[in-house]
């Protein structure tokens, strides 16, 4: 999902609340990356509240969106910052990869791969559903094709790693015959491109 641009970054006995310019993608209980402030704020969290706030300024009453999120840390007095903080899609977790590959990693550099391609896998497949007009919560698989799908995507970026030819192609149609492009079988089962019905 797009970033949300923060504004205002306070901190009150553990509760951090940033001033956001809209929370149309914001839900509580999701995953958020808080990045551009700086510490105490920046990192990952879950979202513990979302807060519309009809404010007068000017004379003129406005909605003023703000997010909360735990933060074990001292008080930090409220100032205006320039920031973002991005919904992170957790439909998938290392083990459904890991549990579909069927082995563990066994050194740093490949537990930080499947971390990234974890990751990239609920990124692109909740991104290309949400293209698509699909509205999904991201903090709960909307279907078991969709969690298939998003495993099979993730294992694919992780085999990928180190291959020329003997892992998963990313192609919706084959071009070769020894090859099983493993990406038209993701957007079947992601729901895409299929015919729309008027």
């Amino acid at each position: 999902m797009n970033p949300v641009a923060v504004t205002h970054a306070e901190l009150t006995d553990d509760v951090v609340t940033l001033t956001v310019a809209s929370i149309s993608y914001l839900r509580v209980g999701y995953h958020a990356e808080v990045q551009g402030i700086g510490a105490p704020y920046d990192g990952q969290h879950i979202l513990t509240a979302v807060i519309t706030t009809p404010t007068v300024i000017d004379g003129v009453t406005v909605d003023v969106f703000t997010v909360e999120y735990a933060k074990n840390h001292a008080n930090v007095v409220g100032s205006d910052v320039d920031g973002r903080i991005t919904p992170r899609c957790t439909w998938i977790g290392e083990s459904d990869v890991t549990d579909f590959l069927g082995f563990l990693p066994d050194t740093q550099p490949d537990e930080a791969w499947l971390t990234m391609c974890t990751e990239t896998a609920n990124d692109f497949c909740s991104r290309r559903r949400w293209e698509n007009g699909y509205s999904d919560l991201l903090n709960h698989v909307p279907s078991p094709a969709v969690a298939n799908a998003t495993v099979l995507y993730a294992a694919g970026l992780f085999r990928e790693r180190g291959s020329i030819d003997s892992f998963s192609s990313f192609q919706e149609m084959s071009v070769t015959g020894t090859l099983a492009g493993s990406m038209g079988q993701i957007m079947r089962l992601l729901g895409l491109m299929r015919p729309r019905v008027a």
